[in-house]
């Protein structure tokens, strides 16, 4: 067996630790609850439609649907099953987005090599400056499919720094 004297200091010291411990796991909880609030896609935001009250005589009405998710794409060569809409060019891809302008887009998807010296460069350029003016587009997630790395790794820097919500996926 310990000394008293020896117990009791360690017996202090141990409390001290467990009580510095118990005060940061709020802090620390606070921090991982904001990170992951940070990383997670967001939530496209639809209007709550609540049908009337029905009676015993109205007809049986079918449930509200909700809306088609927009989903725009901008590359040269790939399908892009998901897309509702794609544009070829980049010029093809400025209309895209000027189109929806005042509308909530759930998903963009990007390549950077559009074909020939064409590339998704003034797309990005139309979206920083609607950044920069204060009306940024409404995206739900930005992705980025391009074979070409550097390409790739210049438009999630570009649109990140503007808060764009922007990841890489696989081309």
């Amino acid at each position: 067996m310990l000394q008293l004297d020896v117990r009791r200091d360690a017996f202090a010291k141990l409390s001290r630790f467990r009580g510095e411990f118990y005060d940061c796991l709020p802090n620390r909880g606070d921090a991982l609850f904001e990170l992951a609030l940070a990383v997670r896609p967001a939530e496209p935001q639809y209007p709550v439609v609540i049908p009337p009250a029905c009676c015993d005589n109205d007809p049986v009405k079918e449930a509200p649907t909700a809306p088609t998710p927009v989903v725009l794409g901008i590359d040269d060569l790939r399908p892009l099953p998901r897309a509702t809409r794609i544009a070829r060019t980049s010029r093809e891809g400025i209309q895209l987005l000027e189109e929806h302008r005042d509308s909530f887009i759930d998903e963009l998807w990007l390549d950077h090599d559009l074909g020939g010296d064409d590339t998704i460069m003034p797309v990005v350029t139309l979206m920083e400056e609607a950044a920069f003016n204060g009306r940024p587009f409404q995206i739900g997630a930005v992705f980025v499919h391009s074979a070409n790395p550097i390409g790739a790794e210049t438009i999630v820097r570009s649109l990140t720094r503007w808060s764009y919500r922007v990841q890489r996926a696989t081309a």
